[in-house]
């Protein structure tokens, strides 16, 4: 069966489980419902159009549609007061950090770029910190591009970190630049940026060359995928590999821990599960009520093989989205949830762009899980399931 790919399920799934995480008005609620019904015909209507079913999706659109067919609004429950004015604040941003963070990507995109670009990270991210710290500022208050800029910017202050993104910059600059000059669409050299964004690239030409931009996780990527993007994008062949490799565990890894450092908004409240109660019941039986409790959210979005992270420098720990559903057994839930507080109880290090967490330790630590083998053959089929 032909795979078929419909853009904006999953982010759109994302979005609708982050609102029926909150107390809805009856309007609200009718209104959600209708997005949601309006969505599950067009998708259906896609399905009818190439003569195909469901199963021919990807991994994580098919899990998004089960989700959004899953819903039951009539358990979903209202409230008839107004909602208070405080969750409807403005977001706080620091006014010209975007706009200096993008002079410091443009200026580590060149070929000889200027010294002391570190520096300049590393100042920036400290001005940034000592501003939240005075003002008291809590990562549900900051914009979503705030968030991004302080995560970036605090990931690459270390040395380390800042070593694998300038070694990925000029690995792709030649093979992407090489790339470009055999190209008619495009010109040498590649301007080669790792920042936020949606999408899986994107190449645009200017008068100095062409500017390539992809999401931060991909300074990890081999020179062999490098030479893959460049394919895809010149020639549009297949973007499979690519997308296959975004699942893999470093990728995903240096994903999370980028959004953590950039602050998470705590949101244990799911739509099946609350990680409040999970951390209770894991901490009780496994660490006999000694942790205390960190932080705990839901990742902004469905991953595949990424099922937790724990965030030392923040004390928090984020829980893939993927496992907030009825289907998956408690005791999977609960053996991701042991797994981070691991991590928590004997500490992690990350080092030029690998957590070093795992150690022998670790990991007869982690067979202590009562049903450790099944939870970890729980994972690896959902870890399969993807496009």
């Amino acid at each position: 069966m032909r795979s078929l790919r419909i853009k904006g399920v999953v982010r759109l799934t994302d979005s609708i489980r982050m609102e029926l995480t909150r107390a809805h008005s009856p309007h609200e609620k009718n209104a959600l419902r209708r997005r949601v019904e309006q969505s599950l015909r067009r998708i259906d209507q896609i399905l009818a159009e190439h003569r195909t079913r469901v199963e021919a999706l990807p991994g994580p659109t098919r899990r998004a549609y089960a989700f959004l067919k899953g819903i039951d609004f009539d358990a979903i429950g209202t409230f008839d007061a107004p909602r208070r004015e405080a969750d409807s604040r403005p977001a706080v941003s620091f006014p010209g950090l975007w706009t200096h963070w993008q002079r410091i990507l443009d200026a580590q995109a060149r070929a000889n770029p200027p010294d002391g670009c570190h520096v300049e990270i590393r100042s920036t991210s400290e001005t940034i910190e000592r501003m939240i710290e005075v003002e008291g500022i809590e990562p549900a208050d900051l914009s979503e591009r705030s968030r991004q800029a302080r995560g970036w910017l605090a990931f690459f202050a270390d040395p380390d970190n800042f070593q694998l993104y300038v070694d990925a910059v000029r690995r792709a600059r030649g093979i992407l630049g090489a790339a470009c000059a055999r190209s008619p669409a495009f010109r040498a050299p590649a301007l080669v940026r790792f920042q936020p964004m949606g999408g899986l690239y994107r190449w645009r030409l200017t008068p100095t060359g062409t500017s390539v931009a992809m999401p931060t996780p991909m300074c990890t990527f081999s020179d062999a995928l490098f030479e893959v993007l460049a394919d895809s994008a010149i020639r549009r062949s297949s973007r499979r590999t690519i997308l296959e490799a975004t699942a893999a565990d470093e990728y995903q890894a240096l994903q999370a821990e980028i959004e953590a450092r950039g602050g998470i908004v705590q949101q244990g409240g799911g739509v099946h599960r609350d990680l409040a109660v999970v951390f209770e019941r894991v901490n009780r039986r496994y660490f006999d009520g000694t942790q205390g409790r960190p932080r705990l959210t839901w990742s902004a979005s469905f991953t595949h093989r990424k099922f937790g992270h724990y965030d030392l420098i923040r004390d928090t720990v984020m829980i893939s989205r993927t496992l907030d559903d009825a289907n998956v057994p408690e005791f999977v839930i609960d053996f991701v949830m042991y797994h981070e507080l691991l991590h928590k109880k004997l500490g992690v290090r990350w080092h030029r762009g690998k957590l070093l967490a795992h150690t022998p330790e670790f990991r007869t630590e982690e067979r202590r899980f009562s049903r450790f083998e099944e939870a970890e053959a729980q994972l690896r089929r959902l870890a399969t399931d993807v496009p």
